[in-house]
């Protein structure tokens, strides 16, 4: 007999999130004026697109910090990450967070960078804190699912994992994560089900063979965005 694979640990996303701009009042923060949201939303395209080095330099030109505009500076500190600079960019990303604690999209997209480096403990605080925040984030669920499987609370990964399922039907990441806390829990045949729904959305997001065993990788995420099985895709620019 095989044996099963232990859950590892989930390796940052591939992709940064791309944010939707310009949320003042409601975040704590300062309202943005139109041109800083348009660059804003132009920095978030070319996040997108991996073109990191003409993002941060339309961010820079804003002077987030002067400015005390917290979503630039948020975006600011996700390129810094994405290109190495761990330290400064999650500086940049706490900075953010404090002037717009309720800001959930932020926590998740922190959460996220956070997943990538292990600390799982501090993500969940994080996503704990968003779904408070938006309880209708289907990656907010499906991410803190993520985490609490890996620090091995799988009737909680469970809980999240359903409630993202729930919120994404067509997603296949949502799904797959649901599929694996019901394999877990030896419900082989409800599992088997949500993996079909994973495949019926995208054909090739899992192998044609064998239940995968190990959790959904934690992703970031687009402001309002629901997962839909394309991946991430810019929220900012409607």
């Amino acid at each position: 007999m095989a044996k099963r694979r232990k859950p590892t640990a989930p390796k940052a996303p591939a992709r940064l999130p791309v944010v939707k701009a310009g949320q003042p009042a409601a975040t704590g923060g300062r309202p943005q004026s139109p041109e800083a949201q348009a660059k804003c939303r132009e920095a978030g395209a070319l996040i997108e697109k991996g073109a990191l080095d003409r993002a941060e330099a339309i961010l820079e030109a804003l002077d987030p910090v002067k400015s005390r505009d917290e979503t630039a500076l948020h975006l600011l500190g996700l390129v810094k990450v994405r290109k190495g600079r761990v330290q400064e960019g999650m500086s940049m990303i706490d900075r953010s967070i404090l002037v717009a604690p309720d800001a959930a999209w932020m926590r998740v997209n922190r959460a996220a960078v956070l997943q990538g480096r292990g600390h799982h403990e501090r993500a969940i605080e994080d996503l704990e804190k968003a779904v408070d925040l938006a309880p209708g984030t289907a990656e907010a669920w499906s991410n803190l699912a993520a985490s609490r499987s890996v620090l091995g609370d799988y009737p909680g990964a469970a809980a999240a994992a359903e409630r993202a399922a729930a919120l994404a039907p067509k997603s296949p990441v949502a799904q797959t994560a649901y599929g694996n806390t019901l394999a877990r829990a030896g419900r082989l045949e409800a599992a088997a089900e949500a993996y079909r729904r994973a495949l019926k959305a995208d054909a090739g997001h899992l192998p044609g063979k064998a239940i995968p065993t190990i959790p959904v990788t934690g992703r970031a995420v687009v402001e309002g965005h629901q997962l839909d099985g394309a991946g991430p895709t810019t929220g900012c620019c409607k």
